[in-house]
C-alpha cells in the first residue's frame, strides 16, 4: 500500500520529506530530531491500521472512477506489483501506474463492464436516455465528435 495515500494533501509534501529522510542511510541528528517530532505528533495512525481506510484512500487516489471496473483493491495491488517496477510507495502520482490501472480497466470494461452499461441503458426510458446522451456530449467532447462522425 502506498503510504502516502493515507497521508492528508497538505501534509504529503512534508511526509514525504520526512519518510525520504528516513530512507537515507547516512541520516543527520537534524533530520532524525524532525522526523521523530513529527512521528510523535503524526495523528493517523488509526487509519493506516484500518483496511477499510487504506481500501478508501487507494480507491480515491490511486483508481479514483476506474475503481468501478477494479473492484478487487488486493486483486489490483497484485496487478500492479507485477506490472509495475517501483515500489508502492512511489505510485501516488506515478504516470505509468495510472497508465497501467488505465488498461487494467479498459480490460475489464471490454470484457464485462460494458454489458452492464448497456444494461442500464435498457432500463431507462427513452426521455431519459436523451437527457443523459445530450448531457454527455456536452460535457464530454469525444463522444460528441464520434456522434457527428456517424451521422
Amino acid at each position: 500500500m502506498p503510504i502516502l495515500i493515507m497521508i492528508p494533501d497538505d501534509e504529503v509534501k512534508e511526509c514525504r520529506s520526512i519518510f525520504n529522510s528516513i530512507n537515507e542511510h547516512n541520516l543527520s541528528d537534524k533530520d532524525t530530531e524532525k522526523a521523530l517530532n513529527y512521528l510523535e505528533k503524526f495523528k493517523h495512525w488509526d487509519n493506516l491500521n484500518s483496511e477499510e481506510a487504506r481500501d478508501k484512500a487507494f480507491n480515491e487516489k490511486i483508481l479514483g472512477d476506474n475503481a468501478l471496473m477494479l473492484s478487487n483493491i488486493d486483486e489490483v495491488k497484485e496487478y500492479l506489483s507485477t506490472h509495475i517496477s517501483d515500489d508502492p510507495y512511489y505510485w501516488m502520482g506515478n504516470s505509468m501506474v495510472q497508465t497501467t490501472i488505465e488498461k487494467y480497466a479498459q480490460s475489464r470494461y471490454n470484457s464485462e463492464g460494458h454489458q452492464k452499461a448497456m444494461q442500464k441503458i435498457d432500463s431507462m426510458n427513452a426521455e431519459d436516455v436523451k437527457k443523459y446522451l445530450k448531457d454527455l456530449i456536452r460535457n464530454n467532447m469525444k463522444v460528441g465528435i464520434q456522434i457527428i462522425k456517424n451521422n
